[in-house]
């Protein structure tokens, strides 16, 4: 991970072949390259990500209305980027006409565990909480600029979407702030933003393994 130093990158390395393995090499990411990925899994994807990045928004606005002034410039990038995002999939389902009648425990899981890092903990762990996401579809990404985007794959608008999302600065303001903190909060806080790390990069890790599970 080229693009993060100090302890943004201390929380991230534990984590990182966790992320290889069952992120940016799981069925889901390869079959939507491929573009032969189930419609019905892409479509089951996108409501519970637009379920889930409701409660992302939440937390970033608890987390924002708890940080110094000299910080919230950056979280109001972070906050643009999550609206935006969720504008876009919004769009995309209503497009499709699909249902938002869908419920999984692991993403509803996942956003109450962003929520409370955000609201009961200090601003650090809350963004600690969050990193990971910023993190995984940043790399995807990435990802799918590197392999090329045929317009003949029926998934090109989203992965070109976070292809071309810039969500990198996203990705260094977090880890820019991350750092920041870890210069001046105690050992105790540093393990919470370690837990509340390793704990989204699971529930990411798992996400994406339970996509590939219904897909067989």
């Amino acid at each position: 991970m080229k693009s993060i130093a100090g302890f943004s990158l201390l929380l991230y390395r534990p984590v990182e072949q966790l992320y290889q393995t069952h992120i940016m090499h799981s069925t889901f990411v390869r079959e939507v390259k491929s573009g032969m990925l189930p419609q019905h899994v892409f479509n089951l994807f996108l409501v519970l990500d637009y379920q889930y990045l409701t409660k992302f928004s939440e937390a970033v606005r608890e987390i924002y209305s708890k940080s110094e002034a000299a910080h919230q410039a950056h979280l109001s990038e972070i906050q643009a980027q999550t609206k935006a995002e969720h504008a876009r999939l919004k769009q995309w389902l209503q497009r499709q006409s699909i249902s938002l009648d869908e419920y999984d425990k692991v993403w509803a899981d996942y956003g109450d565990h962003l929520y409370d890092a955000a609201q009961k903990e200090v601003a650090a762990v809350g963004l600690a909480a969050i990193f990971p996401c910023f993190l995984f579809f940043n790399e995807m990404g990435a990802d799918f600029k590197r392999a090329g985007i045929c317009n003949k794959n029926p998934y090109h608008d989203w992965m070109r979407f976070y292809a071309e999302a810039s969500l990198e600065s996203g990705v260094q303001s977090i880890a820019s702030l991350i750092n920041l903190y870890a210069e001046v909060v105690d050992e105790k806080t540093k393990d919470k933003m370690k837990s509340v790390f390793w704990i989204s990069a699971q529930y990411e890790a798992t996400i994406f393994s339970n996509l590939s599970l219904v897909m067989q």
